[in-house]
């Protein structure tokens, strides 16, 4: 069932110039994501060692511009995605962000694992990721996670300037709630947040909260399907690059928030 956009007007801000506030100002700090409990999905644009040019881990990606078949998950729940159709492969890409590696899409890729999600629940869920969208005003998908055919949550990077969404919810129960951000993006790699604790949700855009909402709660326990690069159906393809992808079954306290964040925005420069 394709989502519902529920959009709603927000004042137009300009873009975060500078060092970003409110990221990198927490003292405990990680070494990595694996140093907060419950991960259950860390996809890493900047290790080769994690991509594949076969579904059966016999070739490894080796050079620029080598189409990832398979694209392995360094939490311990390993929960790798894939694609086997040519046409759909991302590509991986050199030097592209603090000198490190990433994977692109040409807006016709995709990513994903059917039968299997890393979550099973998604009323406590945090998800941190770093992308961007390769031309202004453009929107891709992130991430996408889904049960019976409904999205259950989307994560986008979305540089038009009139609608801004940063990510969607459909809780079975209500219709789909749609976050926005307040500030403007380009073409440059962003760090976005979203954190959904039972009713209530919020999402950060480089470390500075941008949206709330609420919803009801309705029976989200059980996910079946995760896709990156599109939502479900193929819909909204990135053109762009996915960096990291980040995702713990939890409502991080917002020293774990800030840590995660801190950590991405120190590895890629932001």
């Amino acid at each position: 069932m394709p989502i519902t956009r529920r959009i709603t007007g927000r004042p137009i801000v300009k873009p975060i110039v500078g060092p970003v506030v409110g990221v990198g100002e927490n003292d405990a700090g990680i070494t990595d994501p694996t140093d907060i409990a419950n991960l259950v999905l860390w996809m890493d644009g900047a290790d080769i060692s994690t991509m594949w040019l076969d579904d059966a881990k016999t070739m490894p990606v080796t050079s620029d511009d080598d189409a990832v078949e398979l694209w392995e998950d360094k939490s311990t729940t390993a929960h790798q995605v894939k694609q086997i159709s040519a046409a759909a492969k991302p590509k991986y890409k050199t030097g592209v962000q603090n000198g490190k590696s990433a994977v692109l899409g040409d807006g016709g890729d995709d990513m994903g694992i059917q039968g299997t999600s890393c979550l099973t629940s998604t009323l406590n869920v945090s998800i941190f990721a770093v992308a961007n969208v390769s031309s202004d005003d453009t929107i891709g998908t992130i991430f996408c996670n889904t049960f019976n055919d409904v999205e259950r949550t989307v994560m986008f990077v979305d540089s038009r300037t009139a609608n801004k969404t940063n990510s969607v919810v459909d809780t079975l129960a209500d219709a789909s709630v749609v976050l926005t951000n307040t500030s403007d993006i380009d073409t440059e790699a962003v760090q976005q947040t979203f954190i959904r604790d039972g009713a209530s949700l919020e999402v950060w855009l480089n470390g500075v909260s941008q949206d709330t909402d609420t919803v009801t709660a309705g029976s989200e326990t059980t996910n079946d399907a995760i896709r990156v690069f599109a939502q479900h159906q193929a819909l909204t393809k990135l053109t762009g690059h996915i960096f990291e992808l980040v995702i713990y079954e939890a409502s991080l306290s917002s020293v774990d928030r800030e840590s995660v964040e801190a950590y991405l925005v120190s590895k890629w420069g932001l």
